[in-house]
């Protein structure tokens, strides 16, 4: 069997060669920096009003309606749920899924509802309960990447609590991309 001995046999040479890794390095500490930064600004253990300020600052960043920030704020939590471009009414497992929720110390600041190959899904749009995760959330947030916990109502052993990717739809609504 022929080895390859160019860069005396080193393969790792190679992958160097192909990538900048001091440009990594400054921008891997550039982000650091900046996540440092962000960190000081928010609290390490939010209470509630810090957590539904978080909401609507978040709300106000994805393009929410006012009158649906208005109402949040007013009320303390959500009224509807979306689903394919419509506002629709909380059901009663929504209103279960979002005290739970809430009792862990979380925000639920939208749902959205949909079917996919794996059942019929809420996603409880949140925020988090550590104010560490609000780094990356607000971050991710600029790209449609919200954190949420979806509800299988199918199959509700196969709920989980994750990031989902959002699409924007006009009117301040908002569908899931499953």
């Amino acid at each position: 069997m022929d080895y390859d001995t160019t860069n005396n046999g080193n393969p790792w040479s190679t992958v160097s060669n192909m990538f900048d890794f001091n440009d990594m390095k400054k921008q891997v500490e550039d982000y650091l920096k900046r996540y440092k930064n962000a960190l000081k600004s928010i609290p390490r253990h939010p209470n509630r009003k810090e957590s539904l300020d978080e909401a609507v600052r978040l709300m106000e960043s994805l393009g929410f309606q006012p009158d649906t920030i208005r109402e949040f704020r007013k009320n303390g939590g959500i009224s509807y749920a979306m689903e394919n471009g419509r506002r629709l009414p909380l059901s009663e497992s929504d209103g279960i899924q979002i005290q739970k929720l809430e009792k862990q110390g979380n925000v639920v600041y939208a749902a959205i509802r949909n079917d996919t190959d794996f059942g019929r899904m809420t996603a409880y749009i949140i925020v988090s309960k550590y104010g560490e995760d609000w780094v990356l959330e607000r971050e991710n947030s600029k790209r449609n990447y919200l954190s949420a916990y979806v509800y299988n109502h199918d199959l509700p052993c196969c709920s989980e609590m994750g990031i989902v990717e959002i699409k924007r739809l006009p009117g301040g609504i908002f569908d899931r991309i499953v």
